[in-house]
């Protein structure tokens, strides 16, 4: 009876985490809230509150799992890649992370939040590490390289977000950047 009961509540906490994650695609986290997502999740509003007491617990699940989750496909996307010269699997990672603008912007604003929710500030440098240490192990050997390598992704990705509409970057420029970069 026990085991049910815990198994239950899991699984409506794992609903409610889930139906965050939808709201913040759907609407930004300044329309994330307890009502939002009890709407989304088609649960009671109690059960946002019992589960996650605060905006910032909710955001902080929310947040938790979709790094795990992040984790293990840009690992994948990684591994599936690592056959390419290092050069090749950083652009081609830049050109296929901004085929999905949207998907960035929700990305950059979970992350943006950390400025004013200090409770999310692991959370949002964890992101930033999962990259870094992709780039460590797929991409070069050399701590110093894969943070710099980290930065310039972020920097990119977050220009993208902020003039959708623009060309980012000269791919000639780019293509030098990352080789002066990977250089022994």
């Amino acid at each position: 009876m026990v085991g049910e009961t815990r198994t239950a509540a899991k699984m409506k906490k794992k609903i409610i985490i889930d139906a965050t994650l939808r709201v913040l695609r759907k609407q930004g986290i300044n329309q994330c809230n307890h009502r939002a997502v009890a709407e989304e999740a088609g649960v009671p509003l109690g059960s946002t509150t019992y589960y996650f007491k605060s905006l910032d617990d909710l955001l902080e699940a929310a947040m938790r799992s979709y790094l795990y989750d992040f984790k293990a496909i840009t690992e994948s996307w990684f591994s599936e890649h690592a056959a390419l010269p290092p050069a090749d699997i950083v652009i081609k990672f830049l050109v296929a992370t901004l085929m999905d603008r949207k998907l960035i912007h929700h990305e950059y604003e979970m992350y943006a939040a950390a400025i004013s929710r200090p409770a999310l500030r692991p959370l949002s440098l964890s992101w930033l590490l999962i990259i870094e240490d992709m780039m460590l192990k797929y991409v070069t050997g050399d701590r110093l390289k894969s943070k710099l390598l980290s930065l310039m992704i972020d920097s990119l990705l977050m220009r993208s977000v902020l003039e959708p509409d623009s060309i980012l970057f000269d791919e000639v420029n780019l293509v030098t950047t990352i080789h002066l970069l990977l250089q022994e």
